[in-house]
């Protein structure tokens, strides 16, 4: 979540009324508009590392559940002379059936490239490798409908940024 107050300061309130026990680890940090830190417009999360761990929201192994009604972007930075990304280890569980047939009523990830996009639903494990050649950051894309019945765990992968 980022929040750009117009003013210099905000308040936020977190309210929650559901059944289900949900524990959320919240970190707040307070960046300068220009800072390396400073996510590109519309990314929800943002990696700097050149290579790491990325997990859905409230991933915990499978103790966590990730939230229905989400569409947000997790997005890598990419130097000038950045023109791969490769995704590993992907540990994927999600809610509804393992087809891809149709992404109006299930939850899945959408991976991009150059020319397609690899959507990747269910319980879906392979390695993928994306090459860019167009300028921007590295995206991958989370969906997930309201039909979340909560036998859905969320998903985990490392990603390695190359420059050949």
């Amino acid at each position: 979540f980022h929040l750009i107050p117009s003013n210099g300061t905000s308040t936020m309130l977190f309210v929650a009324n559901v059944d289900v026990n949900y524990t959320w680890f919240i970190k707040i940090s307070q960046l300068v508009e220009k800072d390396d830190l400073y996510a590109p417009v519309g990314c929800l999360q943002y990696f700097t590392d050149r290579e790491g761990s990325v997990t859905s929201l409230n991933f915990m192994g499978s103790e966590g559940h990730y939230l229905g009604n989400l569409f947000y972007a997790m997005c890598f930075r990419r130097l000038p002379q950045d023109v791969r990304i490769t995704y590993t280890d992907l540990l994927i569980n999600l809610d509804q059936s393992t087809s891809c047939s149709n992404l109006q009523s299930t939850d899945y990830l959408i991976i991009p490239n150059d020319d397609y996009s690899s959507d990747i639903c269910g319980k879906q494990a392979k390695p993928i490798i994306r090459t860019f050649s167009k300028p921007g950051p590295f995206m991958v894309f989370f969906n997930s409908d309201s039909a979340n019945k909560n036998d859905g765990n969320g998903f985990k992968y490392t990603y390695i940024i190359g420059t050949v």
